[in-house]
């Protein structure tokens, strides 16, 4: 019974790194699918499997692209925090207008540094998004913010010029 324990222990630590790779909470079911493409198809349903399963189908063979599906799991999951914070941030962010002269139709923005300092680091955020090698298969959405970013800045530049 110890032999049988030591062999379980050894099979463990020497699928240590494998196991870590595999277990990044940042796996979705396409990082998943990708991983079970390397070897004999998944099973009947991608939720529903285990590490035996896995080494089964020979997965251990392919350490290699496992550890880049997962990090790219994971560069991708700190690009999308990275976007969702932006987009937090900009829900939460009012523009402060103050009523132009004694006029009651006509207004100006107020308190406008700090709003377009933290514009102009999402910006920078944004493009250093864009050029990571993990942004591929989310490209779409981090785009959109660009695009957005782009809208706010314009509006601000429109309203500075009166």
């Amino acid at each position: 019974m110890l032999e049988a324990a030591t062999a379980d222990v050894k099979n463990v630590a020497r699928h240590s790194n494998l196991i870590a790779a595999l277990g990044n909470k940042s796996m979705q079911d396409k990082h998943w699918a990708k991983v079970w493409g390397l070897v004999e198809g998944p099973p009947s349903t991608l939720l529903n499997f285990n590490l035996h399963q896995l080494l089964q189908a020979g997965v251990d063979s392919h350490f290699e692209k496992v550890e880049e599906i997962s990090a790219f799991a994971a560069g991708e999951a700190n690009i999308l925090k990275t976007v969702a914070d932006i987009s937090a941030m900009w829900e939460e962010t009012f523009f402060v207008v103050k009523p132009y002269r004694d006029t009651k139709d006509r207004f100006f923005i107020t308190e406008i540094d700090d709003l377009v300092a933290g514009l102009e680091d999402h910006q920078m955020t944004i493009q250093t998004s864009m050029g990571s090698k993990y942004v591929a298969e989310i490209r779409d959405e981090v785009e959109q913010w660009e695009k957005r970013l782009g809208y706010i800045s314009d509006v601000i530049d429109e309203w500075l010029v009166f």
